[in-house]
């Protein structure tokens, strides 16, 4: 997926397409995995790790969004 994020996208736009919808569809799953974690944790963790472990995901979600901006800002909505 590393080559398809890092590809001209100047290329074949079925291919920007695709490859819009195979990220959009992970950054989803990436928030589904994200919540059934903070819900374990907040079941099971210890109390004194809770905030910097719910910190560390949030800091993966933004990381994922920023990828996600910007493959699309560089035209996968064309």
């Amino acid at each position: 997926m590393a080559d398809v994020v890092t590809a001209d996208t100047t290329g074949s736009s079925a291919a920007v397409h695709y490859a819009d919808i195979v990220l959009s569809q992970s950054y989803r799953r990436s928030f589904h995995i994200t919540g059934q974690r903070l819900i374990q944790a907040a079941e099971q963790g210890p109390e004194e790790e809770l905030f910097d472990y719910m910190v560390e995901l949030v800091t993966m979600q933004r990381a994922a969004c920023k990828r996600l901006n910007t493959f699309q800002a560089g035209g996968a909505h064309t």
